[in-house]
């Protein structure tokens, strides 16, 4: 086997597995959302990650990424998506010295545009503690 067919077969079972995972797992298929709320920040709590886990990201085009998000990572909850396998949330990644603008209100529901990574964690890996 050769460079090149060796990269494509391991470019295919990543594809399959992500489609395989997917399938299996339904994630939410949009971008994480903000705001909706005139008197309230655009995101309503902070929290930590309680284990090293994947981040799901959605672009506006539906495009799925992943990242990773290492365990007593700073997450601020933002958005949730909930179906028969179970509950994600939509998080803002804070970054040090980075302003992610959601601790203000914003009074229209939107797509996340800010500097920080968002996306999705399953709630079992996350524990609020404040908001």
């Amino acid at each position: 086997m050769n460079v090149k067919s060796g990269i494509a077969r391991l470019a295919l079972a990543v594809v399959i597995g992500v489609w395989s995972f997917s399938a299996a797992h339904a994630l939410p298929i949009q971008p994480v959302e903000v705001g909706g709320e005139e008197q309230l920040d655009a995101c309503g709590g902070w929290g930590l990650a309680i284990a090293t886990t994947t981040l799901f990201r959605v672009d506006e085009n539906g495009a799925l990424s992943f990242d990773r998000v290492e365990a007593n990572q700073e997450i601020i909850f933002c958005d949730s998506y909930q179906d028969h396998d179970g509950e994600f949330v939509g998080v803002v990644i804070p970054e040090p010295g980075k302003s992610c603008d959601v601790s203000s209100p914003i009074p229209h529901r939107r797509v996340y545009d800010g500097t920080c990574k968002s996306g999705w964690i399953k709630r079992e890996f996350t524990l609020l503690t404040a908001g």
